[in-house]
């Protein structure tokens, strides 16, 4: 359509015999069109860039929702080898001092596991008071195991949770070790008191 009108002004401005002028506005025109034709494309482009970023953000979250390994800490292995599973966890609320708090443990099979054990252990200043001790009859490679612990900090600190792994593969049976770091941090109410207590006896 933007052509048939420029035919038609051109053929409008030939009428009045200025043939010069014809051309002149025939070309301002058509760089005209194009710019605007350039802008829309911008635009275009502008637009679609948007919607992708905002599908993209949406396929992460969706899939951080979908998969909540992702959202699961590894454990310490003190071994760099290739090994049959994976060890993760997620504490169920922030550990403090004499506040048992629920620990959430995924093992992952990498590769088949024909039966499972594990032993849990703390340093001093951390205690498991409950399924220190657990077996899993196998593991397929994809699958997982979602063990569950209870801790009670004694002390403020930063401390050492030790879990062992027994695993039977078609290579034999085999131990591997990990490490679970569990930062326990006094309550603030008990430690507002304590700073009061302090002051008053200043």
């Amino acid at each position: 359509m933007c052509y048939v009108w420029i035919d038609q002004q051109v053929e409008t401005l030939m009428r009045n015999r200025n043939p010069d002028l014809a051309l002149r506005s025939a070309c301002t025109l058509v760089v005209m069109i194009a710019v605007v034709g350039l802008s829309a494309c911008s635009k275009s482009e502008d637009t679609s860039d948007a919607a992708s970023a905002i599908n993209r953000q949406k396929s992460s979250s969706s899939q951080s929702s979908a998969d909540p390994l992702l959202n699961m800490s590894k454990a310490v292995s003190e071994t760099t080898e290739a090994q049959p599973v994976e060890l993760r966890f997620e504490f169920a609320t922030a550990p403090q001092v004499a506040a048992p708090v629920r620990l959430n443990l995924n093992v992952l099979g990498l590769q088949d596991v024909t039966s499972l054990g594990m032993k849990v252990s703390a340093a001093s200043g951390l205690e498991v008071t409950k399924g220190a001790e657990a077996t899993y009859a196998a593991l397929k490679q994809g699958e997982s195991w979602s063990p569950a612990l209870e801790i009670t900090g004694k002390e403020n600190g930063l401390f050492l949770l030790n879990v062992d792994l027994q695993l039977t593969t078609e290579s034999g049976v085999r131990t591997y070790k990990y490490s679970v770091p569990v930062a326990i941090t006094t309550p603030e109410s008990s430690s507002a008191g304590t700073s009061a207590g302090s002051s008053g006896k200043t």
